[in-house]
Formats: structure tokens, C-alpha cells, sequence
């Protein structure tokens, strides 16, 4: 069967503050690092699974300092 395994790594710069809101407390994290592993099951059917580690902003820049680890799976039919 088909599959990929991407790695990625991204950054923000100075972003700390963007979309903070009472409603939505969510930031953009300093840096993040990614892995995803996805197969094709079907002709037009993927599972995906994908990793991120992220690292806030330190405190003295509004973040936490803190390091959130999501894992997601996420299937997809193409149409």
C-alpha cells in the first residue's frame, strides 16, 4: 500500500500574542516539531497519524515556557 512520513519543523517569531482573547486563550507556540506517517487503506480512503511538540514563549515574552505534545488521527476520503 502507498504511504509518506513527513517531518516538519516551524517557528513563530514575536507572535506571542496573536488570537488572545477571553474566549480563546490559545497561542501560537515558539516552536513545534512534527512527524506524520499517513497510508492509503483504499483507493481514495487515508489514515493519518501525526505527532507535534510544541514549545511555548517564555514568560518574560507572555508565554508559559512550556512544552504540549498532541498526537491526532485523521481520516480522509478523497471526492
Amino acid at each position: 500500500k502507498e504511504s509518506r512520513i513527513d517531518i516538519g519543523y516551524q517557528w513563530s517569531k514575536e507572535s506571542h500574542n496573536i488570537n488572545i482573547s477571553q474566549d480563546n486563550p490559545s497561542q501560537l507556540p515558539k516552536n513545534r516539531i512534527s512527524a506524520s506517517y499517513a497510508v492509503y487503506l483504499w483507493k481514495n480512503i487515508i489514515v493519518a497519524f501525526e505527532y507535534d511538540h510544541d514549545h511555548d514563549y517564555s514568560k518574560a515574552n507572555g508565554g508559559t515556557n512550556r512544552f504540549n505534545n498532541t498526537a491526532t488521527i485523521r481520516l480522509t476520503a478523497l471526492i
